[in-house]
């Protein structure tokens, strides 16, 4: 399992040295399932897109990349997250630069949230080895620690921080019994197992992390 783990994190670190900015959290897919296809075996491993996986009995998800490999799985869950920026790099031969075309995303709470609810997810799926996930982001908000109190504290995915347990939205009551407050299609979860979020830079000329 281990093997596995550190070959699917030396595609990505791979990866990174060759892509400067992505047009889309489709294409970082689609960029690193074909990485993945070219370093495993395409006679005895798969590499599939969007997963379907059966959760809490009725309920089909979609797992952005599954790795079949010897028999067992290994979920992987990616987040791109993204804002403006001034820089100059350009989109390998096609001249669309990430000036023009990485916007403010925001929403970093709701990104955040979704993020840890990937690793739920890869939690919560039957007959897998391990699994991963990553979020690449130019957005400071991610990997910084909130300067104030806010309802989103206990979804922060700041550098070193240690995530475990049940996670909850800080709300008082009336937004708790407010039916249209946008935590109502966001309830809280459990992680089973324990986290530290580990921020790395891409390179020393990057944006991204």
């Amino acid at each position: 399992m281990t093997d596995v783990l550190d070959k699917i994190r030396e595609v990505f670190e791979d990866l990174m040295l060759h892509r400067t900015f992505f047009v889309s959290e489709a294409d970082f897919q689609h960029a690193f399932a074909m990485k993945l296809a070219n370093t495993f075996h395409a006679e005895t491993d798969r590499i599939y897109l969007e997963f379907p996986v059966e959760l809490d009995g009725d309920y089909v998800a979609h797992i952005d990349i599954m790795l079949k490999h010897d028999g067992k799985k290994y979920p992987i869950e990616l987040k791109y997250k993204t804002k403006k920026t001034d820089c100059q790099d350009v989109l390998d031969n096609s001249g669309l630069m990430a000036c023009k075309l990485l916007k403010n995303q925001g929403a970093g709470d709701l990104g955040a949230y979704d993020f840890l609810y990937d690793i739920h997810r890869i939690e919560s799926i039957q007959e897998k080895c391990a699994g991963v996930a990553i979020i690449l982001t130019n957005d400071p908000w991610y990997w910084t620690q909130g300067k104030r109190k806010s309802i989103c504290d206990n979804f922060r995915i700041s550098d070193g921080r240690t995530i475990a347990g049940e996670l909850e939205w800080n709300i008082d009551i009336e937004q708790q019994n407010n039916p249209n407050h946008f935590t109502k299609k966001r309830p809280g979860f459990g992680l089973n197992n324990t986290y530290t979020c580990k921020w790395k830079q891409k390179s020393d000329k990057s944006e991204f992390k």
